[in-house]
């Protein structure tokens, strides 16, 4: 890693610094929060402004972010990464975090340059950068996510030794109509039973590649049903759960999750299904009949799910969902 600045000359008024230095969160952020939003200004959603909002937010902290930054030197692994200067103006960044707290784990992630400057292999210095600090922190592994429409960015990553995890499509609709598709009749939907959460931990297991859970291990606690207080019952009945599950189950046997989640912050509400590879093209039209009927009317709705997930992507265009992109989850062994 080398950061570099024009030479002062004799008699001349010194040039202001390029070239690629760390990440600073004390005074960076803005200009950060400005290269991102041009540099995917054609595919930034509602929720990737309201990340550029955050950012401006906190660049009015910079005065208690330089305290703290003096204070925890550790920061910097949660918010930290590497820029490009261009006379004194940061023209590119990537951000690299931990993925988990030993710091054996980190997560690469909005590497973006200002289109002029682009094609002069400053990506590749940035993430290089980024690998160099995670290997001299201990890191063993790091991971990122491209788009799977942008042939670019992903050989680059081929060519640094990423290899290839899974890919995930993320759908949004405007408003959530109700639908009726013909389920089959052996295909229950059923609300989590508590001494039943091993079966829907063992869907995920099955349906999450091997090389995923490495970097994100799967936790029983997501899985397994909480008590919930009076208050809570409530509060739910009057305003809704913050989030919910649901359960496909084909013969008995549970084979497919349904979770909503309603971000009020991000005025959107988030789903995510899941299908064991086996009941793959059996489970599909029962899980959105339940979604339509929980969300029907809602407005903004985003889906993920697994882009192999093809009957699922058919259903949720069939009644308005749009595919808003597609990500490869991509991974280095350090």
């Amino acid at each position: 890693m080398v950061s570099r600045t024009h030479p002062p000359n004799a008699g001349t008024q010194q040039l202001l610094p390029t070239g690629l230095r760390p990440m600073d969160p004390a005074r960076d952020l803005a200009a950060i929060a400005r290269v991102i939003e041009v540099a995917f200004s054609e595919e930034l959603s509602p929720g990737g402004h309201l990340v550029m909002r955050d950012l401006y937010l906190l660049n009015t902290l910079s005065p208690l972010l330089w305290v703290l930054s003096r204070a925890m030197p550790s920061l910097y692994d949660y918010l930290g990464g590497f820029v490009w200067e261009e006379d004194g103006r940061v023209v590119a960044n990537v951000t690299l975090t931990r993925a988990d707290n030993s710091g054996n784990q980190w997560i690469i992630s909005n590497v973006a340059v200002l289109p002029t400057y682009r094609r002069r292999g400053i990506a590749r210095a940035l993430v290089e950068a980024a690998m160099d600090h995670a290997r001299t922190k201990g890191g063993s592994r790091v991971l990122l996510q491209v788009r799977s429409d942008n042939p670019g960015a992903k050989r680059l990553y081929e060519e640094l030794n990423f290899h290839y995890l899974e890919s995930v499509t993320e759908m949004v609709a405007e408003r959530v109509p109700t639908s009726q598709f013909p389920a089959s009749p052996n295909v229950d939907i059923i609300a989590p039973v508590a001494n039943r959460w091993h079966e829907a931990y063992d869907v995920a297991r099955a349906a999450v590649p091997l090389a995923v859970q490495r970097m994100r291990p799967l936790r029983t606690q997501t899985f397994r049903v909480p008590q919930r207080s009076i208050g809570e019952m409530i509060r739910d009945l009057f305003i809704g759960a913050p989030r919910e599950r649901w359960w496909a189950q084909v013969d008995g046997r549970v084979a497919a999750l349904l979770t909503i989640e309603r971000r009020p912050l991000h005025q959107s509400e988030q789903v995510e299904i899941m299908i064991h590879p086996q009941a793959i093209g059996h489970v599909e039209t029962a899980l959105i009949n339940k979604l339509t009927e929980r969300l029907n009317g809602h407005r903004t709705v985003r889906a993920t799910l697994a882009a192999e997930l093809g009957e699922a992507r058919q259903l949720l265009r069939s009644i308005g969902f749009r595919e808003s992109r597609t990500l490869d989850h991509m991974m280095l062994d350090l």
